[in-house]
């Protein structure tokens, strides 16, 4: 369950969107003993039944990296929320989570 999941720093943004984009991003040994680059190395090949749900409002200050995350991962994953980087959001898509049953689908696999 990723609620808000932050996406990182500007100079980890920055290192991937000048190569690219994600996928066309390579890690270098160094970042890749950074958590925030390590994060994204996993997130170019999520597996694909990898059960999760990532939430996030609409109008988060964080939302344009917080939508790179879900991107990676199916529509179907994906919560977005009116709302910005506070506490009602955030609720409403605890309850979602808690809702979707994800949790049983990720234990039966």
């Amino acid at each position: 369950c990723l609620i808000a999941p932050y996406p990182g720093s500007r100079l980890t943004s920055n290192a991937i969107a000048r190569a690219g984009g994600l996928q066309q991003w390579r890690a270098t040994a160094e970042e890749l003993t950074d958590p925030e680059y390590r994060m994204w190395h996993w997130l170019k090949n999520p597996p694909p039944d990898f059960p999760v749900l990532v939430g996030y409002g609409s109008e988060d200050r964080f939302a344009k990296g917080m939508q790179q995350i879900a991107d990676c991962f199916p529509t179907s994953a994906r919560h977005i929320l009116p709302g910005e980087h506070d506490w009602p959001v955030w609720q409403r898509l605890c309850a979602e989570f808690l809702d979707s049953n994800i949790m049983a689908a990720g234990l039966s696999t």
